[in-house]
């Protein structure tokens, strides 16, 4: 029995070891991808969603009410479809969708979500970088 606990945690442990090692080369992957890439000078919010994605339709109104309740364009919406950029989707490394990746002014990587986000995990990010003018 103790057994089977201590092989339980164990694999717990590896998955979740697995899951931060992913998260961090998506990170990396993204932030190398940044540097090539000419940022405007405005934080960007890059969404990739699919046609075929149920998830993708709600995360396109959260994104949307964030992008309503702000005060400013500061926030420069990129979406990219999957389907017509899939090379690009390799290359920012999205494993679900929907993804959001938001780019500080500077074009510094700051936050990857891999699935649905919330509004409020959405306003959040977005207050980390001291853009939390909403209405």
């Amino acid at each position: 029995m103790l057994t089977r606990i201590i092989f339980a945690i164990i694999l717990i442990g590896i998955i979740l070891l697995t899951i931060k090692v992913i998260r961090i080369s998506q990170t990396l992957a993204a932030s190398r991808n940044a540097e090539k890439n000419t940022i405007p000078t405005e934080p960007k919010l890059l969404y990739f969603a699919s046609a075929a994605c149920s998830h993708c339709l709600a995360q396109e109104k959260i994104i949307g009410q964030v992008l309503k309740e702000y005060k400013s364009s500061e926030i420069m919406l990129k979406k990219y479809s999957v389907e017509n950029h899939p090379a690009l989707a390799r290359q920012w490394r999205v494993i679900t969708l929907p993804t959001t990746i938001l780019l500080s002014d500077n074009g510094e990587v700051k936050h990857i979500n891999n699935g649905l986000t919330s509004l409020t995990t959405l306003r959040t990010q977005l207050n980390t970088l001291n853009y939390s003018n909403f209405e």
